[in-house]
């Protein structure tokens, strides 16, 4: 087994080009990830020209929490970094787990004041205008986060057609969870089946893939179709592709450029209408250059190209997603804010958001199920020594953003009050269908806040 993949050590304040962020850095925002009161839990906040003090009566962001002083922490950003200052405050500041005075943050980096978590955020044009677009609920790729979303949306795009899709991402990251979603999206009738490569004998390959016929070989009292008979008209998924030998690879490589494929025992090939997609965490430019992979074959897979996130890189997702494996075991949505709020102590929800997940999603839901029965509130205890060690020993007026910039600080999971909404139909210049995208809602939930709230819809439209 290769060794898991290790966290992110880079020190406070690493440059966002360094994050895999593409494009130019256009805002910082802070985002609550964590705090016992359900109305503040996904609250965002950009951190603009003037900084953003954070604290119980804080003008940039007030948060419902006697821990925290009034005054409890600003941040500030000259546009590349984000500096952290602690106040002078009462309980202290913690930046990954370890208290500080003062600190350069990075995309990812969590901070804790008093009982609430929140996850700095490095956005660029192109993340603001992911956050823009309407999430397909249905989507069994779960995630809030700007990673998510655009993981979502390169998916739908790739899912039609019969093109083959190659999915990065290191082990645990749902790489399968993503191949399943191309298939549900595609509308191919035939099955999605799965096979993890790794696990085949090369001896035994051909067979597995391809089928044979009865007497074939020894054993093979029966004839049998192979995956690619078993996929056919649907989708046949190869995991782990870059463990194959490159015999194996050959002959893949045949099935792929002919769309036939010869059972074992058989002079005649048959047509398999097969969409083949295929998932490895081996750099398999690298396996090509040392000999251990046809480029050919990788030039044929890489019909459309998926990165899955791995989930250090989208903490604001954590909670939510452990909260639901805690309560389900394969959950459909996120856990809502009220039960993130009664489902975790404040430490435990710090020791989950700080943790480096080597092994992702799949780490993440193996220490939820290992939860004690009867388990109703996640505590500090609750959770893996290596989990709990970043917290060992502890005791335990801003102005408006530019208008560019507003729409960052209103939730589209929430009801906007007058302000939220003025700001998303100004920057949607009044058209009510994109704003009803923006909140996940009908039109007519739209011109109900409207009326509720007084504002003029064609007033708005004439003014821009």
């Amino acid at each position: 087994m290769p060794s898991p993949p290790h966290a992110d050590t880079a020190p406070h304040g690493t440059a966002p080009s360094a994050l895999g962020l593409d494009g130019s850095l256009h805002a910082f925002r802070v985002i609550v990830a964590y705090s016992p009161d359900p109305t503040v839990i996904g609250l965002p906040r950009v951190i603009g020209a003037e900084g953003l003090v954070i604290g119980r009566e804080a003008a940039g962001l007030s948060i419902p929490d006697p821990t925290a002083s009034r005054e409890h922490v600003t941040l500030d950003t000259d546009g590349v970094r984000v500096r952290l200052r602690d106040l002078k405050s009462r309980n202290g500041v913690f930046v990954m787990g370890a208290r500080l005075e003062t600190a350069e943050l990075a995309h990812g980096d969590v901070f804790r004041v008093g009982d609430h978590c929140f996850v700095v955020q490095a956005l660029t044009a192109n993340d603001v205008e992911q956050l823009l677009v309407p999430t397909d609920r249905k989507s069994a790729l779960l995630g809030e986060s700007v990673a998510m979303r655009a993981l979502r949306t390169r998916t739908a795009i790739a899912a039609p057609g019969s093109s083959p899709v190659l999915v990065l991402g290191e082990s645990g990251s749902g790489k399968e969870l993503v191949a399943a979603e191309l298939h549900r999206l595609s509308g191919r009738r035939g099955a999605f089946v799965p096979v993890n490569c790794a696990a085949i004998p090369d001896e035994l390959a051909e067979s597995e893939l391809f089928g044979h016929a009865r007497g074939a070989f020894s054993g093979a009292l029966s004839a049998s179709d192979g995956l690619f008979g078993a996929a056919d008209g649907g989708t046949l998924f190869l995991d782990e592709i870059g463990e194959t030998s490159t015999a194996t690879q050959a002959r893949l490589l045949r099935a792929l450029a002919d769309g036939e494929v010869r059972r074992v025992g058989e002079q005649q090939a048959k047509k398999r209408e097969v969409r083949v997609l295929a998932a490895t965490n081996v750099d398999l430019d690298l396996a090509v250059e040392a000999g251990r992979f046809r480029g050919d074959l990788l030039a044929r897979l890489r019909g459309h190209v998926l990165h899955v996130p791995p989930l250090r890189a989208r903490r604001e997702d954590v909670i939510p997603l452990a909260v639901a494996y805690s309560t389900r075991p394969s959950p459909d949505q996120l856990a809502s804010a009220a039960a993130v709020a009664s489902s975790l102590t404040p430490d435990a929800a710090e020791a989950l958001l700080v943790h480096g997940y080597p092994w992702n999603v799949r780490e993440l839901v193996q220490v939820m199920r290992a939860l004690p029965s009867g388990t109703d509130r996640i505590k500090l205890g609750h959770l893996p020594k290596s989990m709990r060690a970043p917290l060992a020993g502890r005791s335990h007026s801003a102005p408006a953003p530019p208008p560019t910039l507003a729409i960052l600080d209103v939730r589209p999971d929430a009801t906007p009050n007058e302000t939220e909404l003025r700001t998303v139909l100004a920057h949607f210049a009044g058209n009510v269908s994109k704003v009803a995208d923006f909140f996940g809602k009908e039109r007519k939930q739209i011109y109900r806040w409207a009326e509720r709230h007084g504002v003029n819809l064609e007033g708005v439209r004439e003014s821009e």
